[in-house]
């Protein structure tokens, strides 16, 4: 991971702590997923900055079964306390949806002016 960004555990939401020096790579371990019968899990990381549209489709297969999902949005917050995502949603049937400009796109922007403790 570049040192140069702040990035965000993905299962703690806890940003990494790492040394102060904003040059070069941190260089992560990735363990083998199951060892003599334990699950292990991989490191996933969220770049300080994004904003991400998630949504959880539990079983859902088709379009009409995931457009009445609720969706949520996951905001990492970078140095300076801004974040920017954007999703686009389209019908899920037309074809050339964005060719023909059949879709919305909606974006996000996150910026805290101040903070407390």
């Amino acid at each position: 991971l570049p040192r140069s960004a702040r990035w965000y555990d993905w299962f703690s939401g806890q940003p990494r702590e790492d040394d102060d020096d904003q040059v070069g790579w941190v260089t992560l371990s990735t363990p083998i997923p199951a060892v003599n019968g334990s699950l292990r899990v991989l490191p996933v990381h969220v770049k300080g900055g994004v904003i991400l549209t998630l949504q959880a489709l539990q079983g859902a297969l088709n379009t009409a079964q995931q457009s009445s999902k609720p969706y949520q949005i996951l905001v990492a917050l970078n140095a300076s306390y801004g974040a920017f995502g954007s999703v686009v949603f389209d019908d899920g049937i037309s074809v050339d949806s964005i060719s023909n400009e059949k879709y919305d796109r909606i974006e996000f922007v996150m910026q805290m002016n101040s903070t407390s403790d």
